[in-house]
């Protein structure tokens, strides 16, 4: 999946940039939901892909429901490019 083609992966980096650290998946994904973005791929998946491309990091690094998403400096890169 290359998430720079996808408006639903910037559109959760610049969610979790603006709430840095206070974001469960549930938060976001719910936020994206309601945004105009593709739908395919589900943004659940946009989300656990960011955070494997190094975008965003979970803490606690195991995850869990009530893991918080922070972003990287490379996220915080991502987010500025026009």
């Amino acid at each position: 999946m290359n998430t720079s083609e996808l408006a639903s992966a910037q559109k959760i980096l610049e969610h979790v940039a603006m709430n840095d650290g206070e974001l469960t998946w549930y938060n976001i994904v719910r936020h994206i939901d309601v945004q105009d973005v593709e739908r395919i791929p589900p943004p659940y998946a946009v989300l656990k892909e960011l955070v494997r491309e190094g975008l965003l990091r979970l803490e606690p690094p195991d995850g869990g429901n009530e893991a918080r998403y922070l972003i990287t400096d490379e996220g915080q890169m991502r987010v500025a490019e026009p």
